[in-house]
């Protein structure tokens, strides 16, 4: 069976379309897992993350395997209300939503094209359309496969704060006032030294 490229591919989401995706796809009348409803495979990732970057090529070719299957991946580091209203953890998390709730987390550690499609065939009862194996165009994206570091400001920003408090403290302590105290002495030391000479 062959796919029209258009038509399976993963579609990167950000927090706010990801919700009204799942408020708009939601059907009321299916009212339990066991009646059929539309399913959906949701990544969390971080671009900055090495196990996304890993993860993504095998849920690149997901979207090939499983073209009944919507393929979503969201950035969670910039929403951080997903995150908790979801239950992520850790990155890169897999959940399959049906009928858009959430029925399952992948739970292995293991990123590889094998485990995702077993993981999906459990929970859908879907076989893969097309045999079980990574392409060269699943290196490509549109899950970004190569980490990109970031920089952290808040990491910045709390060493600053660290660093200035311990400072702080320093300053005000017994020590301190010895290491001035000490210094001051010996630059006096010194200048008396240095009239005798002159």
């Amino acid at each position: 069976i062959s796919y029209p490229d258009e038509e399976v591919f993963v579609e990167i989401v950000n927090g706010t379309q990801f919700l009204k995706l799942m408020s708009e796809r939601h059907n009321p009348n299916i009212t339990n897992r066991s009646t059929e409803g539309e399913c959906s495979l949701v990544i969390f990732y971080a671009p900055w993350c090495p196990f996304s970057a890993s993860a993504a090529p095998s849920f690149n070719g997901l979207a090939r395997l499983y073209p009944d299957v919507a393929l979503y991946a969201v950035d969670s580091s910039k929403y951080q209300s997903i995150n908790t209203q979801f239950g992520i953890l850790a990155l890169p998390t897999l959940i399959i939503f049906h009928n858009t709730k959430p029925i399952s987390k992948f739970n292995q550690s293991d990123y590889m094209l094998e485990n995702f499609s077993k993981f999906v065939n459990t929970f859908t009862g879907l076989e893969p359309a097309l045999p079980v194996k990574l392409m060269d165009r699943d290196m490509e994206g549109p899950v970004p496969t190569k980490a990109v570091p970031e920089p952290d400001y808040y990491l910045y920003l709390a060493w600053t704060f660290t660093i200035i408090c311990a400072l702080g403290y320093f300053g005000k302590s017994s020590y301190c006032e010895w290491i001035v105290e000490s210094v001051r002495n010996n630059w006096r030391e010194a200048e008396i030294q240095h009239e005798h000479i002159d």
